[in-house]
Order: structure tokens, then sequence, then C-alpha cells
């Protein structure tokens, strides 16, 4: 059984086998590095590489910041700051210069947790055209005081733009999910219809397959339970002239 699921990882896609295993398997039993090919793997972490960056980055930007003016208005960088934003609804300057307070405030809580080594991975971090975007998407990890990385999420369907389809979903039988479904999609209006604020576009077919685990999976996910070593990368060091001194060559002085 090892072997043929050995295959599997090597033919069939990351996000076919995980979606298959959430929509049928057991959901208490968690997603682990084992589930993933070394290619796969290297995917997830030049992810949370690219994350490292885009964090500090843009924790940089807002530390810079002297006024709300200058503080970056787009891109992702931290749910609560995003929410902080959201608030903003009126140009008022006293009401401004608020914000920009509480945002400076939690930026610096912000700076604290990735210096824990606390991060997240959004859509963007991924390596160009990586099957891994839309099979873990979004998460979060932790880099432990070793080195090695951690990613303790949730396979699922429930995000801020999949809310209120899921939501939806969760009152229908499954006859009646169905037949919404058949009906989102000739209209054109499943789950891929808000995703381009995420910085991900799915094409129509994974737009079909989310609306899909947004009616049957929802928030009703397998665990993600994920640790590696970033060592697993590196090639072993190369020996030129090894000479094992445990083995003496009984012909080392004759001629043959």
């Amino acid at each position: 059984m090892d072997g043929l699921f050995g295959s599997l990882k090597q033919v069939v896609p990351p996000q076919a086998r995980f979606y298959t295993q959430a929509m049928l398997g057991d959901k208490t039993k968690p997603f682990t590095e084992s589930d993933l090919n070394p290619n796969e793997l290297q995917q997830l972490h030049t992810a949370v590489e690219n994350s490292r960056q885009r964090l500090q980055a843009r924790i940089e930007q807002v530390k810079n910041a002297k006024s709300y003016e200058d503080l970056p208005k787009q891109g992702y960088f931290g749910e609560q700051i995003g929410k902080t934003l959201s608030k903003l609804s009126t140009s008022d300057l006293k009401e401004k210069d608020k914000v920009f307070k509480e945002i400076k405030a939690l930026n610096i809580q912000n700076e604290k947790d990735l210096n824990k080594g606390f991060g997240n991975v959004q859509y963007l971090d991924y390596p160009k055209d990586s099957q891994m975007t839309n099979t873990l998407g979004r998460f979060t990890y932790k880099i432990q005081p070793d080195g090695s990385i951690h990613v303790s999420d949730k396979y699922d369907f429930y995000n801020p733009f999949r809310a209120e389809n899921v939501k939806m979903f969760e009152q229908m039988t499954p006859t009646e999910k169905a037949l919404k479904i058949a009906e989102m999609t000739i209209m054109g209006t499943d789950s891929g219809k808000n995703s381009e604020a995420y910085g991900y576009v799915p094409d129509v077919l994974t737009a079909i397959a989310g609306t899909v685990g947004e009616a049957f999976i929802g928030r009703n996910g397998t665990p993600v339970d994920i640790k590696y070593h970033p060592s697993v990368f590196q090639p072993p060091p190369k020996v030129d002239n090894f000479e094992s001194p445990m083995y003496t060559d009984p012909f080392g002085n004759s001629i043959r």
C-alpha cells in the first residue's frame, strides 16, 4: 500500500490528492509532510521563505511611515491591520490619525511575532505555476528554535471570500447543494468571483471544484500538521578521494 501511495504522489497532483482525501477520507487524520513528494515540499518551503521577506518588508514600510498617507494601502500585511484599515470610512483627519496609531501599535506586535518565528503564507508567496498554490493556499506556520518549520493549519474551504457561500451551503440538504452548484456554475457566480482580491485567479475547473468544496467540505476540513527541517533540501557534502580508515586493501602493494 505504501508503494502504491508513493507512486500516486509522483503522478496525481497534490491538489487532487488533498481534495479527494478531505472529501472522502478520514477527517481526523491530518495531512503531514509524508503526503507530499520532495518537489512539493520544496515549493511549500519556497513560499515560506518568500513570506518571510514579504512580511519583513511590509513591517519596515509601516515602521517608516510618518503619517496615514505614508501607509501601504494595498497588499496583504496582517489580518488585524487589514481590519483596522477597513474601519476607516471617512476622510476625517482625526479618524485617520487614530487609525494610524492603531496600525503602528499592531505593527510592533507583528514584528515581535515575526521574530518569534510566526508567519503566514499568501497566494503570491508561492513559486510561479506551483501546484501547492491551490493545494494548501494560505496557511500559518512557526519556525522552531532548532530551525525546523511547523505548518499547523486546516485544509478546508472557509476563508473571508468563501464565507458567504459556505454559510449558505450549510443550510442546505445534499440535493439542494448539488442544484445550487449547477446554478452557480451556469450563472458564473462560483467561488472564483472574489479570489482576485487575494492575489489568485483560478481557472474554470478549479473555481467549480472550489464551489463543490465550499458545499461539501466547508468548515469541516482536515487538519494540516507538516513538519520539516530546511536541511532536507541541501545536498550532502561531496567527498573526494574518500578512503575508509577501517579498511586496508590487502593487495595495496601488489601489481595486478
